[in-house]
């Protein structure tokens, strides 16, 4: 008697505390970000048209890991996207013309360790540590 009289309240409690009422505060929070977003999307438009134009392999020159993955990779066929760059590693995804990863390069910061993976064939192509 006393497991089913806990276990009722139990549920009372947790129909209590759930509500199906939506808050006003954050759905006002919402709108002006949204009202601002087309002004934005135009902005990230020409960006990315601008980003399209430029050499694809530009804004991997300054990486240490650069020279090794443009010897194993033709960066002018494949778009690579950085997917991680944090303080330990860093993984670009190399994408061919047609939208397909061809490519991973994964560089350890730390170690200088680098290994690139040819999605394709499922395939390791370099695993080293570089100068």
């Amino acid at each position: 008697m006393k497991k089913l009289l806990t276990s009722l309240l139990c549920i009372l409690l947790l129909a209590a505390c759930s509500s199906n009422e939506v808050k006003n505060e954050p759905a006002e929070a919402e709108n002006p970000t949204s009202e601002s977003t087309p002004s934005n999307d135009a902005t990230n438009e020409l960006d990315t048209d601008a980003a399209e134009e430029e050499p694809a392999d530009s804004e991997f020159a300054s990486y240490e890991e650069y020279d090794t993955i443009a010897s194993f990779i033709d960066l002018k066929s494949n778009i690579g996207t950085v997917e991680t760059d944090n303080e330990g590693n860093r993984i670009i995804l190399f994408e061919s013309t047609e939208g397909k990863k061809t490519f991973k390069s994964i560089f350890a910061k730390h170690d200088r360790f680098l290994k690139i993976i040819d999605l394709s064939n499922d395939q390791l192509l370099f695993k080293d540590q570089i100068n």
